[in-house]
């Protein structure tokens, strides 16, 4: 059975009213989400109570959702939406800032495939230096297509930018990085993201 069978299914069976299904989708769900919002606010309480209040609305509307091919996506973009209003709401000194320069750090290993588990310690301390180049704009959506796992679509949706604004950041940030890897000589960084470049620019043309 496909991913997205089984996760349509699994959709399906929380409209329904299934608590199992319910529960599931939150377990499985609820790490991604708390890191998202950790990237926006250091206050951890405020990122829990957000997650908590989604759940809770989506279990009370659980008769009245329509369908999602990706339960993740319908998450992201509600939550990131939920997140905003809070943070604007407990302090007008807060806001979701993207022109700052802090949130959407480098990624560990194991929890990246834009880091990919070969790399050792010396060569991504060298393209942290690349990431903290990166607006905090673009460390997000590299974050959301290699963390997260959303298609660009996906992203320009939870983003409300364009698709071609997606494609421009994606490849403009992995070309950031390569440029970084090649300044320091270290060609297994350059080959990762050199194909994760390809990868982007077949996806503009």
């Amino acid at each position: 059975m496909s991913i997205e069978i089984m996760e349509d299914k699994l959709w399906n069976n929380f409209r329904s009213g299934e608590k199992a299904a319910f529960e599931k989708i939150y377990v499985s769900n609820f790490k991604l989400l708390y890191n998202y919002g950790r990237q926006f606010t250091t206050d951890s309480d405020l990122v829990n109570d957000s997650i908590q209040e989604l759940f809770v609305d989506l279990w009370d509307s659980k008769f009245n959702l329509g369908p999602t091919d990706s339960i993740k996506f319908y998450l992201m973009r509600s939550f990131r939406r939920k997140l905003a209003k809070k943070i604007n709401y407990h302090s007008r000194h807060l806001s979701l800032d993207f022109n700052c320069n802090t949130g959407f750090e480098l990624l560990s290993p194991h929890e990246s495939d834009l880091i990919n588990a070969d790399i050792d310690q010396e060569n991504k301390v060298f393209l942290e230096e690349g990431f903290k180049i990166l607006s905090k704009r673009k460390r997000e959506v590299l974050f959301l297509k290699y963390y997260s796992g959303l298609d660009n679509n996906e992203i320009a949706d939870v983003l409300s930018i364009k698709i071609k604004t997606v494609y421009n950041l994606v490849f403009d940030s992995l070309e950031v990085l390569r440029k970084q890897a090649r300044a320091v000589f270290r060609s297994n960084i350059s080959r990762i993201v050199s194909a994760l470049i390809t990868s982007a620019y077949l996806y503009i043309h």
